[in-house]
């Protein structure tokens, strides 16, 4: 991962924050074998409405929620989960400490292949994007992002196409149909369930698809995996095991960046 000469000044802070990454990059597991230009999201349902069918390997997708608490995070967390496949790390921008690792290895992310990397200002936020979207090592780049201007939106797509690396951005609502250099823009809306957690999953925009694309799913709480929704009257009797993304002690995870 280098640094560029095209930014003028780097506090010292963020340098500190990009040292770091660099660091922890190299010392794990990093190589990352492309065995496909294509990753699969884990779920039929969703890889269906998706143009590849899946995930293209350095590109952006951003995802939109109906509102806080939609499911956003779970749904976006276990698409995530297939980049790892072929080898590489994961880093999780976290600007705001929302981010509970526990949860994301109970949706099995081996923690030892987990980076999270916590910026105080959108300087270093940007920054350490930028950087962990070039890095080769890195598979999955995952966080919450909010204002973002063209330049640096521009900048994370080409660092993202230079590695390989997939690149999820949760984005608040109002972002939604704002110019953008995403591959696609995904929304998840909640659905009432009695007895299993419920989503909805919109193909919001995506290069040469004209018309949204939706399906309906339902959490396997025993298997953690995203199944297609297909009402028979009743819903699958299956166990509810709530599992968040915040820490236990935040109920109201904020989409600001």
């Amino acid at each position: 991962m280098t640094l560029h000469s095209n930014r003028p000044f780097i506090s010292a802070k963020t340098a500190e924050i990009v040292q770091n990454l660099r660091q922890q990059v190299g010392g794990a597991d990093a190589g990352m074998v492309h065995k496909s230009t294509v990753v699969s999201s884990g779920s039929e349902a969703i890889d269906r409405i998706l143009p590849h069918p899946g995930f293209r390997r350095g590109s952006l997708v951003e995802w939109f929620e109906e509102q806080p608490g939609s499911g956003r995070e779970t749904v976006s967390l276990l698409s995530a989960r297939p980049a790892l496949n072929n080898g590489g790390v994961m880093v999780v921008i976290d600007s705001s400490s929302m981010f509970y690792p526990p949860a994301a290895a109970a949706f099995g992310i081996d923690l030892e292949r987990l980076i999270i990397v916590r910026t105080q200002d959108s300087s270093e936020r940007h920054w350490a994007w930028d950087q962990a979207l070039r890095c080769p090592g890195v598979a999955m780049v995952w966080g919450w992002l909010g204002q973002l201007d063209s330049r640096w939106f521009r900048r994370f797509q080409l660092s993202a196409e230079s590695s390989g690396a997939l690149g999820f951005l949760l984005r608040p609502a109002r972002m939604r149909g704002r110019p953008t250099w995403s591959d696609l823009q995904l929304q998840v809306n909640a659905r009432p369930g009695r007895l299993s957690r419920r989503f909805q999953v919109e193909l919001v925009r995506c290069r040469g698809q004209g018309s949204a694309l939706v399906v309906d799913l339902e959490l396997n709480e025993l298997t953690d995996e995203l199944q297609e929704f297909k009402s028979h009257g009743h819903e699958t009797n299956s166990l509810h095991l709530a599992t968040q993304l915040a820490h236990p002690k935040t109920r109201r995870r904020s989409t600001r960046a």
